[in-house]
């Protein structure tokens, strides 16, 4: 058992380097569109032999899906943080409810499929998953300060 010598909780950077792995996943995404294209081609694969189907409209949903996680993601670290921070009551249970969420949508971003396929390319579906592994050193860190 270690002694706590400066009284301040040690959750906050835990939680602000999930928030940077969130913001790396955005990155990722708008490089792939800009540079990359993974996503377009995975999808382009996914659709190929299905006529009628417009790959340009799933790609987009793809896209909207992946950024609209990051924007809620990003909000969750920060009702986090806020609670750390202020050392509220809440902050671990919140933060707990928030990285079973986070973990279950990268899971389900990573694996969902249709016709058979992926949609998600592997390598931004591996990346998803960072944000939940910093996120569950950050939900012990939180449960920890609160006990402090």
């Amino acid at each position: 058992m270690t002694a706590r010598t400066t009284g301040r909780p040690a959750a906050p950077p835990l939680l602000q380097a999930g928030l940077a792995a969130t913001a790396l996943t955005a990155v990722a995404v708008v490089v792939d569109q800009a540079v990359i294209g993974s996503i377009r081609d995975r999808v382009t694969a996914v659709y190929a032999g299905h006529p009628g189907l417009d790959a340009g409209d799933a790609e987009s949903f793809v896209v909207t899906i992946l950024l609209t996680t990051v924007v809620l993601g990003t909000l969750g670290w920060l009702v986090a943080l806020l609670g750390s921070r202020r050392r509220t009551r809440w902050a671990a249970p919140v933060g707990t409810a928030l990285w079973v969420l986070g973990l279950g949508v990268a899971v389900t971003l990573m694996t969902v499929t249709e016709y058979g396929g992926t949609l998600v390319p592997a390598w931004l579906g591996l990346l998803g998953l960072l944000p939940s592994l910093v996120g569950l050193a950050a939900t012990v860190s939180l449960w920890r300060d609160r006990r402090a």
